[in-house]
This record gives C-alpha cells, structure tokens and sequence, in this order.
C-alpha cells in the first residue's frame, strides 16, 4: 500500500519540477525559448550585415559565404538562409545570394549600429582600441532605431567609424573611400591611412600598438618581402606584411606633402 504522505511527497516535487520548467514567461522552458529566439535573431542579422558588406565591397555571396562568416556549417548555414528567404529577407538572383529592400534595410541598420558605437567607444570611453570591435558586435543587436538616430546626432553624425569603415546614412548612404593596400607603396612615399582593418583580432592589435589611426599621415621608410618600415606620429615603426596590408591608404601627391611638411614646421616653430 501506497504511504499517502509519500505520495503527497512526491506529487508536490513533480508539480514543482514541471512549474519550474513550463511556468509562463519565468519558467526554465521560457527563458530558453527566449534564448534561442535571441541566437536565431542575431544569427540572421550577422548573416544580412555579411551579405550588405559583401555587395557593398562587390563581391558574390553564397551559403558558403555566410557559413565562414558565422562559424557555422555550410547545411546550417543553408538552413538559416531558407528561413530568410521564406521571410522575404534574402533572394537567390542568377545564382547569387542578394537583399531583399527588407532585407537590405535591416542590414543598413545593423551596420550603422556597429560602426556608430565603435565610434561612440573611440570618443566617448576609454575602452582599448582592441575592444571595440567586439563590443560593438555584441550592442549592435540591441540599439532600436530611435536609439541609434539619437546616439547619431550626439556623436555630429559621424560618416566614418574610428577605422576609417563608412558609416551608412540612415537612408542606406555609403560614402565610401578607395585607396590602396600600404604593401603597395613604394620607399620614400607619403600617404594617408583611409581606413585600418579590424580583424583578425591579433593583427590589428599590432597596428593599433604602434599607435596607427585613420585619417594620419604616414611616410614609407622601407620595405621588403617581410616587413615595412613606416614613419608615422613621429616615430618610425616596423610592421609584419600580414599588418601592413590590413592598412588601406590614398596616395599623395608632391603638393601635398609639401602643404603637410609646411604644416608640420610651423607648430614647431
């Protein structure tokens, strides 16, 4: 026979277990339903901005193409683009993954978000220029548009993030700059640094320690299959190749050098 406090017992810890799991909005199946409605949303928004820059910078997308940005298998990632596409966020044109307008504007967003709080971090923290990236692609997902217009027109709505990468207009505007890989320069040229990779993390991390930001000023010393040496800032820095060719440049002219050398002796007079 069945010992009724027992059984009591035991009807309690069952109906607490299942409380504890399926309790609405608090319960343990709650919150990881919210969870994977959160991976699921960031995963299609990482795959519309690798899709926006991809066309931005012309160049073909495909699953594979998402598949390597998401760290992800190239099935998963096929199975994440169909969801897309039933939700008229992607489209397959003469073989070619391209954005939908809805598609394309929920990237315009996201890339917006991404490179106004890296600027956002460059001004107003003093986080390391290591870090900003990575905590830009954690807030990225999390700035709704009035947020993001607001934090726009604080920063002087800025048209280029802190690595020279242009920021979006909110109406999908890339004022793009293009230049030339540092690698390409030849000893005794002067240049300006229009824009500084920011992966892989480690490379970067060798560019931001010799102090290198866009917009400046940089003369090459010398260079050889291996390395370059650069004066910049003042002081002269040796970089690996693997750096120097995540340095995007505009070459310039004798006149303007010149007008740069002049501006330099002056504050020095």
């Amino acid at each position: 026979m069945v010992d009724p406090a027992l059984a009591l017992i035991v009807a309690f810890i069952v109906a607490a277990l299942l409380a504890l799991i399926f309790w609405p909005r608090r319960g343990l199946y709650a919150r990881w339903e919210r969870v994977r409605q959160l991976t699921d949303r960031v995963r299609r928004e990482d795959a519309l901005k690798r899709l926006l820059l991809s066309e931005e910078e012309g160049q073909r997308c495909s699953a594979d193409t998402v598949a390597g940005a998401l760290e992800m298998g190239r099935n998963e990632a096929a199975l994440l683009l169909q969801a897309m596409q039933a939700d008229d966020l992607v489209q397959m044109v003469g073989g070619e993954l391209k954005l939908t307008p809805a598609g394309r504007e929920s990237a315009i967003h996201i890339v917006r978000a991404h490179r106004l709080w890296e600027h956002h971090l460059a001004q107003e923290t003093g986080f390391d220029a290591t870090e900003w990236h990575a905590r830009a692609e954690d807030r990225e997902h999390n700035l709704a548009p009035a947020e993001l217009e607001s934090l726009a027109a604080r920063l002087g709505n800025p048209t280029h993030d802190p690595h020279g990468d242009p920021i979006p207009s909110a109406s999908g505007l890339f004022d793009s700059q293009r230049g030339l890989p540092l690698t390409q320069l030849p000893a005794d040229s002067s240049a300006t640094i229009i824009h500084i990779e920011d992966e892989p993390e480690i490379v970067f991390a060798q560019l931001a320690a010799a102090g290198l930001t866009s917009g400046e000023t940089i003369k090459v010393v010398a260079a050889d299959s291996a390395e370059m040496t650069i004066w910049a800032g003042g002081e002269q820095h040796t970089l690996p190749i693997a750096a120097a060719n995540n340095v995007t440049v505009r070459l310039l002219t004798a006149s303007q050098v010149a007008a740069a050398s002049e501006g330099i002796r002056s504050l020095t007079t």
